[in-house]
């Protein structure tokens, strides 16, 4: 029995982790375009929409053809089609660029997942990524050419008692070839052992042991006090004419990056902005100025963009160990979380009261994993989908998602004994704040608070259960977030038909029971870094 439960185990392994995309086919259909991935097995899948573009992750699923990227397609306003994997969610990411943004409906038969596009296009000729023979030019070998450098040995080594520094200074300038010119500053005497030493760096140890300054300029070095070269400074600056240049901004917006700007101006240069029309006006001399279009060029590009799929589930607690989510410490423990909860019954109105929870927090690699298992229990009325909203915002700004009821509440005011309306919300309420970094992560900030109505009338209860987190994820990697725990008592009334609501009598001929349930709220949240195709 333990040999055929684990050949059972490594054949699913083997037909999950052994599915190809075979190919491609685009084809008229009665709505317009049908998109088939033809597969030679099954797969899990998630697909969402970025404008004129539907994406589809397949979990597990290895391209069987070499090309990457099917341009031109130009039929059944589909433009392109291109494929890319995600290692780090196991996923195939399949990007249709269309020519406009289409409805569509997505499902899976055996051995394809069909895409239909409402496109209304026109019968066109069938397309098929095999057909293709696309020959990669063979690039040339680049022959790298090394320049041969002669390097003569630059190390100098001195010892030295009370030796003059204007000598000391001259001699470097000799040992290095090139010609010097000192201030009438500088003077004094100093003792010196250094060997076998680069000459440049004995040159700046040695003056900056006297507090003086050097600059090389071509072949010359100067040596002098911080203040001469300042005040030169300063004054070359202010024999410069004055010149403008008008930034105008394409991502940024001219307040976010004025202060940057301004730090790098000289003492006559001063910024302005034009809101009409985007623009920084910036007026300074030209070596200035043009520091700052180097630091336009980099600041002024486009913020990337996340957008945050997720879904809310009121499951039964018997079924969330179907789920198969692990809730260890040390997964948590191991992306360095800081995890806050607290639970409180807020009467309206009144003093919120309550203690402490715990959550629960994991990550999931894909989504596409649980979401079978998911539509499984929802089917059989252990699930509810609370909420499926998505919603997309820029790095590191603030995302809100709120699903729920607002009511109002009219209390009197003891001061003037006037009503006073006040508004309250019961529900899910989601604030989420994301942060790309280079590796393609997003470390998501986020507050959850779920509440809901307990008692009802002049003055209803509130139930809230609030968390506050911080977690790291990687592109299209799932977390998890569970504890969000609801008792139920539902009192069944039942007993002989008619006796029962006879007066007096009837309770001889009923009964009543309670009936008690536990239920858990997940909330599942994915990240998809959206990226130009």
């Amino acid at each position: 029995m333990k040999k055929l439960i684990t050949f059972s185990l490594f054949l699913v392994s083997f037909l999950i982790s052994g599915t190809n995309l075979t190919n491609i086919v685009i084809k008229n259909c009665e709505q317009g375009t049908e998109v088939n991935l033809q597969l030679n097995g099954k797969t899990s899948y998630t697909d969402f929409v970025m404008g004129n573009r539907i994406v589809v992750d397949l979990l597990a699923v290895t391209p069987a053809f070499s090309e990457n990227i099917f341009p031109n397609i130009n039929r059944g306003g589909i433009k392109e089609i291109k494929i890319s994997k995600i290692p780090s969610a196991n996923l195939l990411r399949f990007v249709i660029t269309a020519d406009t943004a289409y409805t569509y409906q997505i499902s899976q038969e055996d051995g394809k997942v069909a895409l239909i596009l409402n496109t209304g296009a026109g019968e066109f000729p069938e397309w098929k990524a095999t057909d293709l023979n696309i020959e990669k030019a063979a690039k040339p070998p680049v022959e790298e050419k090394k320049s041969i450098q002669q390097y003569k040995n630059t190390n100098i080594s001195l010892n030295l008692e009370e030796a003059d520094i204007p000598t000391i200074l001259r001699a470097i300038a000799t040992y290095s070839g090139r010609n010097i010119i000192i201030s009438d500053d500088v003077k004094g005497k100093i003792t010196v052992k250094l060997t076998n030493v680069p000459w440049k760096r004995a040159l700046q140890l040695i003056l900056q042991s006297k507090g003086y300054a050097y600059v090389i300029e071509k072949d010359v070095i100067r040596v002098g006090t911080g203040n001469t070269f300042k005040e030169e400074r300063e004054a070359r600056e202010l024999a410069q004419p004055l010149e403008q240049r008008v930034y105008e901004m394409e991502f940024t917006k001219p307040k976010d990056i004025r202060g940057t700007i301004k730090k790098l101006l000289s003492k006559r240069g001063h910024i302005e902005i034009d809101n009409r029309t985007n623009s920084i006006i910036v007026t300074d001399i030209t070596d200035k100025l043009d520091k700052v279009t180097q630091l336009v060029r980099v600041l002024d590009k486009p913020t990337p963009q996340v957008e945050i799929q997720v879904r809310v589930v009121d499951v039964d607690r018997t079924a969330t160990h179907n789920l198969g989510i692990d809730w260890s410490v040390k997964n948590v423990a191991s992306r360095g979380l800081n995890l806050g909860s607290s639970a409180d019954s807020l009467r309206v109105p009144g003093v919120p009261v309550g203690g402490a929870i715990t959550l629960n927090l994991s990550t999931l690699r894909s989504f596409a994993q649980i979401s079978s298992t998911l539509e499984a229990l929802e089917q059989q009325q252990r699930l509810k989908t609370l909420a499926n909203p998505r919603i997309t915002t820029t790095n590191n700004k603030k995302a809100t998602i709120f699903g729920g009821k607002s009511f109002a509440v009219t209390t009197t005011d003891p001061r003037t004994g006037s009503p006073v309306v006040q508004y309250y919300d019961a529900g899910i309420n989601l604030v989420v704040t994301p942060h790309i970094n280079s590796a393609n992560e997003v470390t998501m900030q986020l507050t959850a608070v779920m509440s809901e109505i307990t008692a009802a009338g002049a003055n209803p209860t509130i139930n809230k259960t609030q968390a506050t987190t911080e977690a790291l994820v990687k592109d299209g990697e799932c977390l998890v977030i569970g504890g969000f725990i609801h008792k139920r008592e539902t009192r069944i009334e039942g007993g002989v038909p008619i006796l029962k609501n006879i007066p007096l009598i009837g309770a001889i001929f009923k009964h009543t029971s309670v009936e008690k349930s536990e239920r858990e709220v997940l909330i599942f949240l994915t990240p998809h870094i959206i990226k130009n195709y």
